[in-house]
């Protein structure tokens, strides 16, 4: 990345959101809405197994782990927040 272009994005505060969609836990088909292999909720309509949570690409949550396969950022990865 050009020294000046990394300056000036470091002066305006830039950031990129550690979001589901490259969350290690995050699995996404194509799609904005996939699921999360940490969290899980009994749904109230069944009464079988565990399910995973269904989640939106763009959300996030405390547990966010980033995914420099899914993320391919190189050198934006630093901005990852």
């Amino acid at each position: 990345m050009d020294a000046n272009k990394r300056q000036e994005l470091l002066s305006l505060g830039y950031s990129i959101p550690g979001t589901c969609g490259i969350c290690k836990h995050g699995e996404f088909n194509k799609d904005t809405f996939g699921t999360c292999a940490v969290h899980d909720y009994q749904h109230l309509k069944h009464t079988g197994e565990r399910r995973h949570l269904s989640v939106y690409a763009h959300g996030r949550c405390r547990d966010f782990e980033l995914d420099e396969n899914k993320a391919r950022l190189g050198l934006w990865q630093e901005f990852v927040k």
